[in-house]
C-alpha cells in the first residue's frame, strides 16, 4: 500500500468531479433566472442531460470524447443560453424570476455540511484509499466501461459500451453518462474517477434534500436543516446502492432525484408565477429529467413514483380553488392532466414495445421472502434483521410528519410516494406472480434499488414531524405567543 495515493493528492479529482458534475447545468439554471442553493442542487440532473446527448452526437460524427470536446459542449450549451435569453429580452426576464426564490437560512448550508461530512467520513474510512477498488457484480462492468470510453473515445449511450456486451455491436442502448463524466476527470485513474464521482454525489445528496425541503416548506426553514441530517440514519441509501452494490448509475439517479424535484416543485406548486416563466421551469426540469433517464433506465419510473403523486396534489388544489371562485376553467386543467397521462402511458408502451426496458422487465429475480414479511421489513422502516426497531424514531418522527403535511397543506405528496415505494417493495421482494411483481420490472425486480428511493420521502417526512411536535410542544416560543402552525404558512419565514 506504499505507493497509494493519499486523499490530498486525489484533491484535485475530487475537485474536478465537483465542477464537472455540478457547474455547466447550475451556470444554465442561473442564466435562466434559477437561483440559490436550488440551481445547485438541480444542476446535475441539467449537465448529465446535456452530456448524455452530446455524447451520442459525438458518437454518431466520431468526435472523441475527451475533456477538450467536453468543454466545447458546455461552450455551445451555454452560448445557446445566453443567445435565448438575450432574444427573450433581459429585463422581462428579471421582472419574471423577480421574488421567486423562497428564503435560505445559512443553518440549512450547516446542516448540509454536517451530513455530508458524516456520509463522506464513512465512505472514506470504507475505502481506505482513493483507488480502492470497490467489490461487488457491478463495479468491474462500471471501471471497464470508464477505461474503454478513455481508450476508444465513444461515450454513447447508443451503442458506445458494446463490446463490453457479449457478442459485442448492434448500438445497444446502455446508459453511459455516469461513465462518461468519470471519464474526462483528470489526474485519476478509472478506480480514482469513480470514488471521486461517489463522494460527490454523497454531497449532492445532501445538498438536493435540503433544496427540496427548501421549496416545498418555503417557510418552515427547519425542515431544510434537519432532512439532509436525518437521511444519515436511513439504511436504504445511499450505502447499499452506491456502496456494497456498487450500482453507481442509479445510485446517481436516487442521489440527484431530490435536487430536481426541487426545481421541477418550484414550477408546479409555486403561485403566482406567468404563465411563461412556469412553461420554462417545465422546460428545464424536463431537461433535467432527461438527465437522470440517462444515468439510467430506471429513472423514468423513480419520477414516476414522485411526479404522480405531486401532480395528483397540485391539481386537486386548483380545481378546489377554481370551483371556489366558480370558474370552469378546472374543466380545462383536468382535461389537460388526462391528455398529459395519455401521453405518459403511450410514450411508456412504445419503449416497452420498442425493447428499451426488455432486459429490465425479463429480470429473473427471485422474491425472498412472503408479502407478510415484505410488509414486516416495510414496517420496520427497512431496518436490518438483526436490529429491526433501530428506524423506529425515524419511523415516529415520519408519521407525526405525514399528519403535519396535510394540516399545513404543504408537501402532501410525500406520504403517497413513500406508500407507493412501500407497495412496490412488497411486490418485488413478497410477490412471485402478480401484476405488482410485473411493474418492479422497471428495477431489476430488486427490492434494494426500490427502497432507496424511500430516504427521499422519509427522511423529509420526518424533518416535518420534528418540526411539527416541536411547534406544537411550544419549545423555544415566548410565552403568550401563538404557535408557528396557527396564523399560516408564513408564519416563520
Amino acid at each position: 500500500m506504499a505507493n497509494t495515493l493519499s486523499w490530498l493528492e486525489a484533491l484535485p479529482a475530487l475537485l474536478a468531479a465537483a465542477v464537472l458534475l455540478t457547474a455547466p447545468g447550475a451556470v444554465l439554471l442561473k442564466i435562466f433566472g434559477v437561483g440559490g442553493p436550488t440551481a445547485w442542487a438541480a444542476g446535475p440532473a441539467l449537465t448529465a442531460a446535456a452530456f448524455g446527448a452530446g455524447a451520442v452526437a459525438f458518437g454518431t460524427v466520431g468526435l472523441r470524447w475527451n475533456l477538450a470536446t467536453v468543454g466545447l459542449l458546455c461552450a455551445v450549451l451555454l452560448g445557446v443560453a445566453l443567445l435565448v435569453r438575450r432574444i427573450w429580452g433581459r429585463a422581462a426576464w428579471s421582472q419574471a424570476a423577480a421574488g421567486e426564490s423562497p428564503p435560505t437560512s445559512r443553518l440549512a448550508y450547516l446542516g448540509v455540511a454536517v451530513a455530508a461530512l458524516l456520509l463522506v467520513a464513512v465512505a472514506v474510512s470504507a475505502m481506505l484509499v482513493p483507488e480502492a477498488l470497490a467489490q461487488g457484480w457491478d463495479p468491474p462492468f462500471h471501471l471497464n466501461a470508464i477505461q474503454l470510453i478513455r481508450e476508444q473515445g465513444n461515450a454513447s449511450s447508443l451503442g458506445g459500451l458494446d463490446s463490453l456486451w457479449a457478442g459485442g455491436g448492434g448500438g445497444n442502448f446502455y446508459p453511459a453518462v455516469f461513465h462518461s463524466f468519470a471519464a474526462v476527470i483528470p489526474l485519476a485513474s478509472a478506480p480514482v474517477a469513480a470514488n471521486a464521482l461517489f463522494m460527490v454525489l454523497l454531497v449532492q445528496w445532501a445538498f438536493g434534500l435540503a433544496s427540496l425541503a427548501r421549496e416545498v416548506f418555503p417557510s418552515r426553514l427547519g425542515i431544510a436543516v434537519t432532512a439532509p441530517l436525518l437521511a444519515v440514519a436511513f439504511t436504504v441509501f445511499p450505502t447499499p446502492t452506491l456502496g456494497s452494490e456498487g450500482q453507481w448509475p442509479y445510485g446517481a439517479v436516487v442521489a440527484l432525484t431530490p435536487g430536481l424535484l426541487a426545481l421541477a416543485w418550484r414550477a408546479v406548486g409555486r403561485d403566482g408565477l406567468g404563465r411563461g416563466r412556469r412553461a420554462l421551469l417545465l422546460a428545464l426540469a424536463a431537461f433535467g429529467a432527461l438527465g437522470l433517464v440517462l444515468l439510467h433506465g430506471s429513472a423514468v419510473a423513480n419520477l414516476l413514483v414522485f411526479g404522480v403523486p405531486a401532480l395528483l396534489v397540485v391539481l386537486a388544489k386548483a380545481v378546489a380553488r377554481e370551483r371556489r371562485a366558480g370558474s370552469r376553467a378546472w374543466i380545462r386543467q383536468v382535461v389537460v392532466a388526462a391528455g398529459l397521462a395519455v401521453v405518459v402511458v403511450i410514450v411508456l408502451l412504445l419503449a416497452y414495445r420498442a425493447g428499451a426496458f426488455g432486459n429490465m422487465m425479463g429480470w429473473g429475480r427471485e422474491p425472498y421472502t412472503g408479502r407478510l414479511g415484505a410488509a414486516a421489513i416495510v414496517a420496520r422502516g427497512f431496518a436490518p434483521a438483526a436490529h429491526p426497531w433501530i428506524a423506529l424514531p425515524l419511523l415516529t418522527a415520519a408519521l407525526a410528519g405525514v399528519v403535519a403535511t396535510f394540516r399545513w397543506r404543504a408537501g402532501e405528496w410525500l406520504a403517497p410516494s413513500a406508500l407507493a415505494i412501500g407497495v412496490l417493495y412488497v411486490g418485488a421482494a413478497g410477490s412471485a406472480d402478480s401484476w405488482l411483481r410485473y411493474l418492479t420490472g422497471f428495477w431489476f425486480a430488486d427490492w434494494d434499488r426500490i427502497a432507496a428511493m424511500f430516504a427521499v420521502p422519509g427522511a423529509l417526512l420526518a424533518a416535518a414531524g420534528i418540526h411539527w411536535l416541536v411547534a406544537a410542544a411550544g419549545v423555544g416560543r415566548a410565552p403568550g405567543s401563538p404557535r408557528s402552525g396557527d396564523h399560516g404558512p408564513q408564519s416563520e419565514r
